[in-house]
């Protein structure tokens, strides 16, 4: 289903997320007033495709962001790499290979 979404452009995204929301408080207000159980049953499957639509458009926006900040010298944290503090501070190739030995 997200391999479906990720060939969607932002504002299908957007409307599918609206209609799925609306779905959810219709779903809320029958639990509520005591609706039938198979219906219930849809309030995970509804959740689960809010988290998957909400996913995948937050991967688009990064992904777009990242082609926007890739010539700059400095990216905001979240778009930087997830490395370790050690591989962040380590010697490049660059530097390692003009060490000189004593």
């Amino acid at each position: 289903r997200a391999k479906n979404l990720r060939g969607k452009t932002r504002e299908e995204l957007q409307d599918e997320l609206e209609a799925n929301k609306q779905e959810l408080a219709s779903l809320r207000v029958a639990k509520v007033t005591g609706a039938q159980a198979s219906r219930l049953a849809q309030l995970s499957e509804i959740r689960r495709n809010i988290a998957k639509i909400m996913t995948v458009y937050n991967q688009q926006r990064r992904e777009n962001l990242r082609g926007v900040w890739s010539k700059n010298k400095y990216k905001p944290i979240d778009l930087r790499r997830n490395v370790t503090r050690k591989q962040r501070h380590r010697l490049s190739a660059r530097q390692a290979a003009s060490i000189t030995t004593r």
